[in-house]
């Protein structure tokens, strides 16, 4: 028996590590999540050993338990009553059906987990963004530092950008913008007229980005007091900024804003002149929510840098993406433009590893429910194979194929019901887990247990019907006469 296990382990091994050299090629060639530079994608050797070492093992210790009790057992006792059993090895059913139990409740937790994860991502994707993403491009336009050292050749050239690409066929608007989504909590809000917050102590919780007067219009920022900026804020004139929704909740509970001064670190004081709409954004400490940050907006002129993100709104982005390019190398060929791509795959981007989480996940969950299926299958095979005079005996005596299969299905549907038990209880302590990971989803509802149950059943019936039927198939006289 221990030969037999042993070679049995080794093959599904070799089996195993093709499976995983095809998965990580597949990885490899397809790309769904981006990596840090220089990680290379590759089964690893260690963890590879420690996974063939783990099959072995594990067929060892199952092939070797069944072997000792054998062993341990009384042999006269066993031939005499030989063929005679109607219910077969009852401690090596309970056995097996405990393990059966086990796996339907890892499958439950997987599939739950997975189904959560899913559910997470598809609120998440839906989420209201406070901007609209549709039939928008952005692209990042970077300036050589020497030729546009200067502030206002900096200016004078985004200036010409903005008129030239508007110029642009197929162009309905276009903006600029240094932290597009970007750059939040990494600045403290000095308020006139109250104490300055501690440097050493003040936790940085306010984004500046500094854009053009078009970029709430081309966005779709909804403008909520105030006014946007306009040619009266210029190098030179009284500085001005706006700010957005969530910095008013927070600085200006119950006060107009409006006209209020305000400034971080490293800027002046800036007047308020406008509040907008929050956009949400994500953070590298939260992939599995949206962000409401603080916001203060100030005018390109103020703090042009040396790189911007050009926003272009078109019906057609990608036949106005490439007008808005040849009009940006009208300018200056020496300005590289990168990055080009619709903000609807900026987003994506955000998104890709969660998604890869809950695909790697729902592939687990979907290998679990397969070994609970099989489990179930030989198990109940084994009972039937045990069984084989008992229900000879049955069906001689008048017992019809339901009765049969009644008797298969209730032995087989012990340990479903119990892994399904132990599997709700799984799910809660899952949930408490993957809570960092959830978006709109508190927990599993009735709908998801009733649906996963359901699945559930599906299998282990699926698993019960083949056996039962070949119960009823036994002849009577063949059965009795095969003792």
């Amino acid at each position: 028996m221990l030969a037999e296990a042993l070679l049995l382990a080794v093959c599904a091994s070799a089996l195993g590590v093709l499976f995983a050299e095809a998965v990580v090629a597949y990885l490899r060639a397809s790309r769904p999540i981006e990596l840090p530079p220089g990680v290379v994608l590759a089964v690893n050797g260690r963890v590879l050993a420690f996974a063939v070492l783990t099959a072995i093992a594990t067929a060892v210790l199952f092939g070797v338990l069944p072997a000792w009790r054998a062993s341990r057992a009384n042999i006269s006792a066993a031939l005499q009553s030989s063929g005679r059993t109607f219910a077969g090895n009852p401690r090596g059913n309970r056995i097996g059906s405990m393990l059966v139990a086990v796996q339907i409740a890892c499958a439950m937790v997987l599939l739950v987990g997975a189904g959560l994860l899913a559910e997470s991502i598809m609120r998440l994707g839906s989420a209201p963004l406070g901007f609209n993403p549709d039939g928008l491009l952005t692209m990042s336009v970077r300036l050589p530092r020497t030729k546009y050292a200067a502030d206002d050749r900096r200016v004078d050239f985004y200036r010409r950008l903005v008129d030239a690409v508007r110029r642009a066929p197929g162009v309905d608007g276009v903006a600029l913008s240094t932290t597009l989504l970007r750059g939040h909590g990494n600045s403290v809000l000095i308020v006139e007229g109250r104490p300055a917050p501690a440097m050493e102590t003040s936790a940085p919780d306010v984004g500046e980005d500094f854009v053009s007067p078009s970029y709430f219009a081309v966005s779709g920022v909804p403008i909520l007091a105030g006014r946007v900026f306009d040619d009266r804020d210029r190098p030179g004139s009284n500085s001005v900024s706006i700010v957005n929704e969530a910095l008013v909740r927070k600085y200006f509970p119950g006060i107009d804003p409006i006209g209020r001064r305000i400034r971080t670190p490293r800027s002046p004081w800036t007047t308020i002149v406008g509040v907008v709409g929050n956009q949400k954004s994500m953070s590298v400490l939260h992939e599995m929510r949206w962000i409401e940050s603080p916001f203060v907006y100030r005018p390109l002129a103020d703090g042009a840098p040396s790189e911007a993100t050009v926003l272009v709104r078109a019906a057609a982005v990608t036949a106005a993406g490439d007008a808005a390019q040849r009009a940006i190398a009208g300018i200056d060929a020496a300005a590289p433009v990168a990055n080009v791509q619709t903000m609807r795959a900026r987003l994506a981007k955000d998104l890709a590893y969660p998604q890869f989480r809950a695909v790697v996940l729902g592939v687990f969950a979907a290998i679990a429910l397969l070994l609970a299926g099989v489990g179930l299958y030989a198990v109940v095979s084994q009972l039937v194979a045990q069984r084989t005079h008992e229900f000879g005996v049955r069906m001689s005596l008048g017992a019809g194929a339901a009765a049969i299969v009644r008797l298969v299905a209730v032995q087989s549907g012990v340990p479903t019901i119990v892994g399904l038990a132990a599997g709700i209880g799984g799910t809660l302590a899952l949930e408490r887990m993957l809570s960092s990971l959830l978006y709109g989803v508190t927990a599993a509802g009735a709908a998801t247990l009733v649906r996963v149950g359901a699945l559930l059943l599906v299998m282990a019936f699926s698993a019960t019907l083949v056996p039962a039927v070949r119960a009823t198939k036994v002849d009577p006289l063949t059965a009795i006469r095969s003792e």
